[in-house]
């Protein structure tokens, strides 16, 4: 299986084991996968063994979930999830919490295939409807980013506010 890091200073394409389904989860054959801004940054910081993407969607291809889910469905996802309990995610900001930092996709989004866990499935994997592309799917992750900024931000209704910049964020915000 390939998959892509960063290691050494550069982008490569590597071979891979194909993730083992273990225990509840599911392995994620991936159709596609955003290229980020903070994937950029890594790359232009010089980041060392990264392993790159996370803005997936793809076909759950194994499953053993005690969800709705099953082999066939087309899903888009986040790349981590939240203890939901410490005091960090109790304040909302989620992205803080020590748990969610533990609870990465494996090995990454640019890879052929992905396991994720039943935790992921139970909060950040999402059923793509029949009638969205791939592509537009794609933006779920990018999307969720946008409306936690806009929650977070508190505004009175009506605010207005301006968007500065014209990547995928930046046109998602608009």
């Amino acid at each position: 299986m390939r998959s892509v890091i960063l290691e050494e200073d550069k982008v490569r394409l590597i071979e891979t084991e194909k993730p083992d389904l273990k225990g509840n989860g599911a392995i994620i054959e991936v159709e596609a996968c955003g290229l980020c801004g903070s994937d950029l940054v890594k790359i232009r910081e010089k980041a060392k063994n990264i392993k790159l993407g996370h803005e997936v969607v793809g076909k759950i291809v194994e499953i053993k979930s005690d969800t709705n889910f099953k082999v066939g469905d087309k899903v888009a996802l986040g790349h981590h999830y939240p203890c939901f309990e410490c005091d960090f995610c109790k304040r909302g900001h989620h992205s803080q919490c020590q748990f969610f930092k533990k609870t990465n996709i494996e090995p990454c989004g640019f890879s052929d295939y992905i396991y994720v866990t039943e935790g992921h499935l139970k909060n950040t994997v999402f059923k793509v409807p029949d009638t969205m592309t791939t592509e537009t799917a794609s933006f779920l992750e990018p999307l969720a980013c946008c409306v936690r900024s806009v929650r977070s931000a508190s505004l009175p209704e009506k605010s207005k506010v301006l968007v500065i910049g014209l990547g995928s964020i930046g046109l998602l915000m608009g």
